[in-house]
């Protein structure tokens, strides 16, 4: 027993309340730093206890005694020779034949390296979380600050063409083509990075919301695309949830977009979007949410599919799994999906075969839950 409190780090003890003496163990004596003829009593226990948590962690203590019920806290300690730590502490009634209780006994362990290393993570998350604050408001303003010379570049670019296009060979024609092309496609990453920045800086209190209209305006602005490659798509009846509208319709018309895109040509697009309360199943799959709070969003497609080694990749900032001469695209799209998604509380995944179509899952609370920005 006393190597195992020694590799743990663990004390234990036995408080007799009729005197208010203590026995301990050895493991007691090594986490006080204490040598074994100086053991306290009860009330000379907490000398070692720092002044500003002495009265609260006594309290405590004695309220579980009168209520005579066991207990499990967390407090510091202070050796002779000054070190600090970190110890929990419970306790546990013992009753005798009368029914009264004869002492106490319990466990003291030193935690002070847990302590350390959750102060260390909670440390390098708050600077993770200020980087990309950082590099968001960054994406925010270096995308802002690109519009008017990108303005200028489009502008002077169609100025030569007009007033020079007699006088340019075809290889000056086929510089200015270029220069408009690589213009244009900076304008949409500029417009895809300003809508990522704006996801992601987002503070706008939920509101319930409705999600039928929001993909029916969806598919409206979309209706020119859908035109072109006869896309057929079917959608069920969506659930009312909390949350923020014009987040959710970037969510719907990126999923949507993408299922229309990522269709060979030869092949017609076929997409159906439905919703259903989520299981069991699907609760324990998803970190424990409770099955009565959350819906299940589903975005379905007859793509060219996705490997499924890149389903955690593909939702990464720039992934791009094709090249530009295939598809278009920023590779920011499914990456504000992410974001939207987290920024409601929720998770999205997917399910998809490599030319056999794609399903995406998507899981949001549907309200009266407690729904933090991240």
């Amino acid at each position: 027993l006393n190597e195992a409190e020694r590799l743990t780090k663990l004390g234990s003890w036995e408080w007799h309340l009729e005197d208010n003496s203590l026995e301990w163990s050895d493991g007691m004596f090594r986490i006080l730093e204490l040598e074994k003829d100086k053991k306290p009593d009860f009330n000379s226990f907490f000398d070692y206890v720092p002044p500003e948590q002495k009265e609260e962690i006594q309290k405590v203590i004695l309220d579980h005694v009168n209520a005579r019920s066991s207990y499990e806290i967390e407090f510091r300690i202070i050796s002779p020779q000054g070190g600090l730590k970190h110890v929990r502490a419970t306790g546990h009634p013992v009753i005798n034949n009368f029914g009264a209780i004869k002492s106490y006994t319990g466990t003291m362990q030193d935690i002070t390296a847990q302590k350390n290393h959750e102060l260390e993570l909670r440390e390098k998350n708050q600077e993770l979380l200020d980087s990309n604050k950082n590099l968001e408001q960054f994406a925010y303003i270096a995308s802002h600050d690109l519009q008017e010379p990108l303005r200028k570049i489009r502008a002077f670019g169609g100025r030569l063409e007009q007033k020079y296009e007699g006088v340019l060979d075809e290889k000056g024609i086929d510089y200015l083509d270029r220069m408009r092309s690589a213009a244009e496609r900076m304008q949409v990453l500029i417009n895809d990075l300003l809508k990522y920045s704006r996801v992601a800086r987002n503070n706008k209190p939920f509101e319930l919301t409705d999600l039928n209209p929001i993909v029916n305006g969806v598919l409206t602005d979309l209706e020119a695309a859908i035109q072109e490659r006869g896309a057929r798509i079917e959608v069920g009846e969506l659930p009312h949830i909390t949350g923020d509208d014009l987040q959710l319709r970037q969510l719907f018309q990126n999923l949507i977009s993408n299922a229309i895109k990522f269709v060979p040509s030869d092949r017609v697009p076929e997409i159906a979007i439905w919703s259903e309360r989520c299981n069991k199943d699907d609760m324990q799959k998803w970190n424990g949410m409770e099955d009565d709070e959350y819906y299940c969003l589903h975005f379905r497609d007859n793509g060219i599919g996705v490997d499924q080694k890149y389903k955690e990749r593909i939702f990464g900032l720039f992934e791009r799994l094709h090249g530009r001469g295939e598809f278009t695209g920023t590779g920011i799209g499914l990456a504000i999906c992410q974001k939207v998604v987290q920024n409601h509380g929720g998770q999205i995944t997917l399910e998809s075969e490599k030319d056999n179509g794609t399903t995406f899952k998507v899981i949001l609370p549907k309200g009266n839950v407690e729904l933090v920005n991240v």
